[in-house]
């Protein structure tokens, strides 16, 4: 897999610096394109407010417009670093907002936000993380509000057996050609290590024949997946962990439940993440 083209969210509710740094950075080490998408729904009026006026109507079209200019702005401004093979798409919308950037994400390999928590109170405003990994049929790079560089030097494969690990190790090929430390871990208790490693030393071997040189690991399962991989990429390193993403209930409950928010909303470290 190659990536040729990034589609990196804007989003109004919060601040996009790193995102747009990240989503720079990366255009240049991968000689890829760079779309920038937002958008906004219809201000929602007071229905006890009565029938509304022509310059009510008219006013509320202009904020959000304005709303959406000011993205347009940070993303193509003077400040930017996404180069110049950039675009715009934005849309004011009545559906979800991360429908329409997961129906945009069509048009490119890779798509960059962040986690918002606003959105665990206001889908209305933000893009639900959840949906978009659902929906896209993209990778999701998830870009934490502050992390130093590098970004990309040391990675962590959080190895599972299943469709989605296989889809996000696939899918991490071009950023892992980034990283100088690889090391695929899977979690394990103390009964199935050894079946564990023998899954793991098979990816590295598939990686190996990708020309990447990587390191197997199994981990001791200490409470949940979740915080034995935190601790796990800690004190290794990582700047980016990768892993897939999965979904067994409604995508709210799912995206901002257990394993997979913890994974999201970790303050120093990006996560890639595949459905």
């Amino acid at each position: 897999m190659t990536i040729a083209t990034l589609m990196v969210h804007i989003d109004g509710t919060r601040s996009n610096t790193q995102v747009l740094d990240v989503a720079g950075w990366l255009a240049e080490r991968l000689d890829a394109g760079v779309i920038g998408i937002a958008a906004c729904q219809p201000i929602q009026l007071d229905p006890s407010a009565g029938v509304y006026s022509a310059e009510l109507i008219d006013a509320e079209r202009d904020i959000v417009a304005t709303d959406l200019k000011v993205l347009q702005t940070e993303f193509e401004g003077p400040n930017s670093k996404c180069g110049r093979r950039i675009e715009w798409r934005c849309a004011t919308t009545l559906e979800p907002i991360a429908e329409y950037v997961a129906d945009q994400a069509r048009s490119a390999d890779l798509i960059i936000t962040a986690v918002s928590k606003k959105a665990l109170l206001d889908d209305a405003r933000c893009a639900d993380t959840g949906a978009l990994l659902m929906g896209s049929g993209r990778p999701v790079l998830i870009v934490p509000e502050f992390t130093p560089k590098p970004w990309f030097d040391r990675v962590v494969i959080a190895w599972k057996d299943t469709r989605e690990a296989r889809r996000a190790i696939a899918d991490a090929l071009p950023l892992l050609k980034i990283a100088s430390k690889i090391i695929v871990v899977e979690v394990a208790d103390g009964n199935t290590m050894e079946e564990a490693r023998l899954r793991v030393e098979d990816v590295v071997a598939w990686l190996k024949r990708h020309g990447l040189a990587a390191m197997a690991a199994v981990t001791p399962r200490n409470g949940d997946d979740s915080k034995s991989l935190a601790t796990f990429a800690s004190l290794n390193g990582a700047e980016l962990l990768v892993a897939g993403a999965y979904g067994h209930g409604p995508v709210r409950e799912w995206a901002f439940g257990g394993m997979t928010r913890d994974l999201l909303l970790h303050e120093d470290r990006m996560v890639l993440l595949s459905h």
